[in-house]
């Protein structure tokens, strides 16, 4: 995914959450996450297990930036 990709992921018990692909690391990319502290992650094959939705250019999160770092 290119970096500044809004994504949108079920991730189980963890439940919805999104982020921001942040880095490209050659395997889908890393991903900053709108949480109130730092949690960046490997998205590698995630998308396939829990399915991403691509959010719109203009989406609003909560914690970050668009570039990954926290409000």
């Amino acid at each position: 995914m290119e970096i500044g990709t809004k994504i949108e992921m079920d991730n189980g018990d963890l439940g919805i959450q999104q982020g921001i692909i942040i880095e490209d690391d050659g395997w889908e990319g890393i991903v900053a996450w709108d949480v109130p502290e730092e949690d960046r992650e490997e998205l590698g094959n995630n998308f396939e297990e829990f399915g991403i939705r691509i959010l719109p250019n203009d989406w609003q999160f909560k914690y970050i930036n668009d570039d990954g770092t926290l409000k």
